[in-house]
Parts: C-alpha cells; sequence; structure tokens
C-alpha cells in the first residue's frame, strides 16, 4: 500500500510496485524477504495462477513456522508508508 495523492485529508490505499517498496525501505525488498526465509515473491496471477481482479497484487509465500516474513511484509505495506507521512518534511501533504 502506498499514498500517492495527497489531495484532501483521507489516505488512499493502492496496490504497490516492487520499486516503489525498494524505494522506501532502501533496499531490495524481496532479496531481503529471501534472507528471512520468503520461498516466491511475485503477483498472485503468476504465483497462484489467479484470474480475478487481484491477480496484479504482490505476494509472497513462506512456511507455516515462519513468523518473520508476515511481520516484514506488514511492515513494509503499512507501517512504513505511515511512517513517511508523519516524517514528510512538507507539513501541507500530512496525511493524519
Amino acid at each position: 500500500i502506498t499514498n500517492r495523492s495527497h489531495q484532501g485529508l483521507w489516505a488512499k490505499a493502492y496496490q504497490t510496485t516492487n520499486n516503489e517498496i525498494d524505494n522506501a525501505s532502501g533496499f531490495d525488498f524481496g532479496k531481503g524477504l529471501t534472507l528471512f526465509g520468503a520461498i516466491e515473491i511475485g503477483k498472485r496471477g503468476t504465483i497462484f495462477n489467479e484470474v480475478g481482479n487481484r491477480k496484479n497484487q504482490l505476494c509472497c509465500t513462506f512456511p507455516a513456522t515462519n513468523r518473520w516474513v508476515p511481520a516484514l511484509v506488514f511492515a513494509a505495506t503499512r507501517v512504513l508508508p505511515m511512517y513517511h507521512e508523519w516524517t514528510d518534511p512538507n507539513p501541507e501533504l500530512m496525511l493524519l
């Protein structure tokens, strides 16, 4: 999830790309997930052969006993975007 529009005061959720996550985190996030145990990273349509409206959403697979990968994914897609909004040097663009 990333915020691409600062119009109004409501946060908007959009599908994010690998590049957006890499830029926000400052490193190759997919490679980092792999180091922590992710098995496969890509679009749902590719990994799970989905054909519905979620086929282009990013996802990853990991062993059921792995607790690091889902925590890192949550942090990168939920916490990190909020952090960047709160620390934005341009306060009129800050979303609350």
